[in-house]
């Protein structure tokens, strides 16, 4: 299991993992998150309140998750959210799936909401 903090920050979903910050040309790049389908499931979970949001990624079948993605061949897909069927593409921009450390390919990841904040 890990633990993924990510934060909304002027509408834009951002991974809160300073480490994971790298150095380009113009200075330190940030870590938004622009895939569709991942910022779909990130603003569901946040049901458009919450501004931060603590997620456990399980590798393993855990009870009760809040989403389900499974892998189709070398992609992912959401099957379920919230309970709620899902049908979209998952795609994790490389720091977030650096930062599932403990993620060797799982053919299913089972995310578990933790903690949330409102600021």
């Amino acid at each position: 299991m890990d633990v993924i903090p990510f934060k909304n920050k002027n509408g834009l979903w951002h991974l809160d993992k300073p480490e994971y910050l790298y150095m380009d040309i113009i200075g330190y790049a940030p870590l938004i998150i622009a895939e569709r389908g991942f910022v779909e499931i990130l603003d569901e979970l946040s049901s458009g309140v919450f501004t931060y949001l603590n997620l456990e990624f399980h590798y393993k079948p855990t009870h009760p998750y809040d989403v389900l993605i499974i892998r189709e061949g070398v992609r992912y897909k959401c099957v379920s959210v919230l309970g709620r069927e899902w049908d979209s593409s998952v795609w994790f921009p490389n720091y977030v799936y650096m930062a599932m450390e403990n993620n060797y390919n799982a053919d299913r990841i089972y995310i578990k909401i933790g903690t949330v904040l409102i600021s």
